[in-house]
This record gives structure tokens, C-alpha cells and sequence, in this order.
């Protein structure tokens, strides 16, 4: 599926199931996989469809794999390192078996789960019991505890959530004039360099060592700062809850921004283009597909089937 774009001489080894795989640094767990040809990461709760990477941006949540006994990770966010065990999802083993797909077979009509076995009382009790187990996602990490966390405070003029070229842009003339400043992004470097150039009519950014990268934002609660004891309440300010440390990492910064001006910078999500089986693995955005290229020195190998006009899909 990818091929290298430049030779590096590096190799990290990663461990997919029972498949050892050979990545290059470069590498998420996405393109690593894609790149071995597992396009299957996992099965859905409800209906146990096949899953596998589609935006490569960490927005769509179909690349959740296992890592080192730590459940729900993004594929697609993740470097590779070396030894890393990684587990498909809801899956069983071989990963192509699905027993529960019985229940297409036996109801071809398709099911009313609204109905289906309420009486008797012992029969709707074990249905349940047998639903729920394949509802969830992903079972509980294996080690509980060992992850070290931080807390920090910050108080600024401005924060920038999104480091994308608006983010980046605005970043670099809050610098000119001196505004002191944020800006954070759920992506790494290495991600936010991927990003497409903007020709050379772009404006001036800042440069991505100044972003507070690989940290996203998880909640913006408004309302009146609280002062804390012998001090008086301070002025209105929204507190910007957000945490540093990546999907596999083994230590975590909390930060408590209270700006006086929030920006958000967060850009768009690539949309899914309606058509018949458009959730199976193999489909894939075009934008999440050439950054992760682009970070990972890699092109395409195979032929492929690109839908939709635009400098995406030229690209």
C-alpha cells in the first residue's frame, strides 16, 4: 500500500496482533500499518463492522487500537517506537472472524431489538447479558496508576487553540507586537510540519518550535475566575482545560489557562462522502492522507480510486 519516498536505513519493529511489522520512525501507527496492509484496526460496538484508519487527523475515532495494555489509543496520532504491542479492538482472533455475524443470516430482515425476546423475564435477562458484551469499546488497561501527572497554571492575554496557518499566522503578529501568547494544538511537530505549504502568497507564521504542540484542549468552562483563599475574586475569565502528553505516553500535563482573549484556530474535519460501504477500511481523506505522507516520506504503492475535485485530491 506505501512505499518509502526516501531512504532513512532506520527500521523500528512494532507488533500488530500476532504480526511483527518493520516501520520507519516517521511512522504513526497508521501509516505503519497501512503500509504492512493491516487496514483493520477494529469492529464497531453496535454492528461489528470492520474499522480501520479514515481521516489520519485524530478526529473520527476508526483507528482506536490497543497499545501496550492501554486501551482506545489513536492510531493515527502515535508515533511508532520500538517493541510496541499493539491490539486490534473488538476483534477476535483471526481478526476476519466474526461469529456474530450469525445474526444477519438468521434475521435476513433485519432486527427489532425493541422487541426482541422480552418475554420471558429470564430469556430478556440473558439477551442483555449477551448485548451488552458486545457493546463498549476496548477492555480496561491492563496497569492502572503508573501514569505521572503535572498541574500548571497560566495566565496570559491571549490563547490560540489550533496552530494550523490561521493559528500560526495570528501567533506571529501577536509576536510583532510583543502580546504575550499561547497557542497549543492536539497534533505533534512532526504532524504540523506534514501540513500543506500555502504558496507564496502566505502570511508570516510562526514557526512550529513555539507551538505547545501535542496538547489538546478538553473543556472551556465560562464564568467568574475563583479567587483563591485570602485573595479577592478576580475579573471574568473563561478557564481552558487542556492536557499534554500524547496517546501512549507514560506522563501527563494538565495546564489551567485563564486567558483574557481565546481564540479558537481549530480549522475543518474531512468530510465522508455518502456512498455504500464508505465506513470499511481502505477509505480513507484525502487531506489526513497526504500530511501522513508527507511526515512519513511515503507515496502510495497501488492503484487507487480518488473521488471528489480540489488540490486533495490532484495531490
Amino acid at each position: 500500500m506505501l512505499e518509502p519516498d526516501r531512504e532513512t536505513g532506520e527500521t523500528v519493529h512494532i507488533r500488530f496482533d500476532e504480526t511483527l511489522i518493520a516501520a520507519r520512525p516517521e511512522d504513526t501507527l497508521a501509516t505503519a500499518l497501512i503500509g504492512a496492509g493491516e487496514l483493520m484496526t477494529s469492529r464497531s460496538p453496535k454492528y461489528r463492522r470492520p474499522r480501520g484508519a479514515y481521516c489520519l487527523a485524530g478526529d473520527c475515532g476508526t483507528c482506536l487500537v490497543r497499545v501496550d495494555g492501554r486501551p482506545n489509543v489513536r492510531a493515527c496520532m502515535t508515533p511508532v517506537r520500538e517493541g510496541m504491542r499493539v491490539s486490534s479492538q473488538n476483534t477476535y482472533r483471526p481478526r476476519r472472524l466474526d461469529p456474530t455475524a450469525i445474526v444477519d443470516k438468521v434475521f435476513v430482515k433485519g432486527m427489532d431489538h425493541h422487541h426482541l425476546m422480552v418475554r420471558p423475564r429470564i430469556a430478556n435477562q440473558i439477551m442483555q447479558e449477551f448485548a451488552r458484551n458486545l457493546t463498549g469499546f476496548g477492555e480496561l488497561p491492563e496497569v492502572v496508576g503508573e501514569r505521572g501527572c503535572e498541574h500548571i497554571a497560566h495566565e496570559l492575554p491571549v490563547l490560540i487553540i489550533g496552530a494550523g496557518p490561521a493559528g500560526r499566522a495570528l501567533a506571529a503578529r501577536l509576536r510583532e507586537a510583543g502580546i504575550d501568547h499561547a497557542i497549543v494544538d492536539r497534533l505533534d511537530r512532526p504532524q504540523l510540519r506534514a501540513a500543506p505549504a500555502l504558496g507564496a502568497e502566505a502570511p508570516a507564521l510562526a514557526p512550529v518550535e513555539d507551538v505547545l504542540a501535542d496538547t489538546g484542549v478538553f473543556g472551556v468552562y465560562p464564568g467568574p475566575k475563583l479567587g483563591l483563599e485570602g485573595e479577592e475574586e478576580g475579573p471574568d475569565r473563561a478557564l481552558v482545560a487542556a492536557s499534554e502528553g500524547g496517546e501512549s505516553s507514560n506522563h501527563e500535563r494538565l495546564y489551567a489557562f485563564r486567558p483574557r482573549h481565546l481564540v479558537f484556530a481549530t480549522g475543518c474535519r474531512e468530510p465522508m462522502i455518502p456512498f455504500a460501504n464508505n465506513d470499511l477500511p481502505g477509505v480513507v481523506g484525502a487531506r489526513g492522507l497526504l500530511a501522513a505522507l508527507r511526515r512519513a516520506g511515503s507515496r502510495l504503492s497501488g492503484r487507487c480510486v480518488v473521488v471528489g475535485e480540489g488540490e486533495a485530491a490532484e495531490g
